[in-house]
């Protein structure tokens, strides 16, 4: 499984079988996401970046940190199966700005999946709170980012559409109200992030603000929205 002779130690063989499933699942999951920019995409190339990634982190990972194994794992594979991506179709600028508006999304999932592993540790109830917090900010990820694909595509289909045309107004009216119901702090990342596409890192630079808090800034402004679009 790690592609060398040298016998991995057990402890390290325990967290990459315990989790090759996950490591895979990620893959997939991201390899889904990106289908519609890479549309030759070759899913097998992704689960073996994820399956070595998994490995590495496997052992790298130090236990005396306290840090949650996979929360420490994920955010490596998933870099690992970018910077795959990345290199399949580097010269094309909006699938570099695709990939750029996954990454950042990816990284504030993270984060609350962060969150999710500290909360296994408490009870039940809040299990299934996190949980449910971070089913609500994945499904606002997808959500936003439909719209503001819908945006950007030229709309002369939706006046021969009915259909294509009422689904389209029904999604932007809902994300619509959902927004309104945040604050103007989340409604200005989310305009920055989502419509005029900025990078994390470029709206940190124009905010005068540091990434990593644009990142948690990013996972709670998920973490609203979704709880918005399921109220609206």
């Amino acid at each position: 499984m790690n592609g060398s002779a040298e016998p991995l130690p057990p402890a390290v063989e325990a967290r990459i079988r315990r989790h090759l499933e996950d490591a895979e699942n990620l893959a997939r999951r991201i390899g889904v996401r990106s289908q519609r920019y890479w549309a030759s995409l070759d899913v097998d190339d992704l689960l073996s970046t994820a399956r070595e990634a998994l490995v590495l982190a496997a052992r790298r990972y130090d236990p005396a940190s306290g840090a949650v194994f996979w929360g420490y794992a994920r955010p490596r594979i998933a870099g690992a199966v970018y910077d795959v991506l990345r290199r399949h179709n580097r010269g094309v600028r909006q699938h570099r700005r695709a990939l750029a508006r996954l990454e950042q999304e990816q990284r504030a999932l993270d984060a609350l999946t962060a969150e999710a592993s500290e909360a296994l540790k408490k009870d039940v109830r809040a299990r299934v709170e996190a949980a449910a917090k971070l089913v609500e900010a994945t499904v606002a990820g997808i959500v936003a980012r439909k719209a503001s694909a819908l945006i950007e595509e030229t709309t002369p289909d939706d006046e021969t559409d009915p259909e294509r045309a009422t689904i389209r107004a029904e999604l932007l009216d809902r994300l619509r109200r959902a927004l309104d119901t945040l604050d103007a702090e989340d409604r200005a990342l989310y305009r920055a992030l989502y419509e005029e596409q900025l990078s994390a890192s470029a709206y940190a630079k124009a905010t005068g603000v540091a990434p990593s808090t644009i990142t948690r800034r990013h996972a709670r402004l998920l973490r609203r929205l979704g709880a918005a679009l399921a109220a609206v």
